[in-house]
């Protein structure tokens, strides 16, 4: 399995993960390797979870190739940090 985990913003501006709110199942995500390999993903579900209760169903091994990608989501708690995450499920193309 592969989990990326980056920011939705940052210093007030979008972040690499901005826009992954607008990731719906079916949509396709493509990760380009250094050695120019390429990864195809496609995206089966999209849950959020309170931070708190972030844990085995979005981290753990699925048994197949998987991707997760993780960002913060929901209302801004008193601590000025979002007191959810979004997950993004995907299962690699030919697994």
């Amino acid at each position: 399995m592969v989990v990326l985990a980056g920011h939705v913003a940052w210093a007030g501006r979008p972040a690499v993960f901005g826009r992954l709110d607008a990731v719906v199942p079916g949509n396709l995500v493509t990760i380009r390797l250094t050695d120019g390999t390429t990864l195809r993903y496609t995206v089966y579900a999209t849950r959020s979870y309170l931070k708190r209760a972030l844990g085995a169903e979005a981290l753990a091994p699925a048994g197949t190739a998987e991707l997760r990608l993780i960002t913060c989501t929901g209302r801004i708690g008193a601590d000025g940090l979002h007191v959810a995450n979004l997950v993004v499920f995907a299962a690699r193309e030919g697994s």
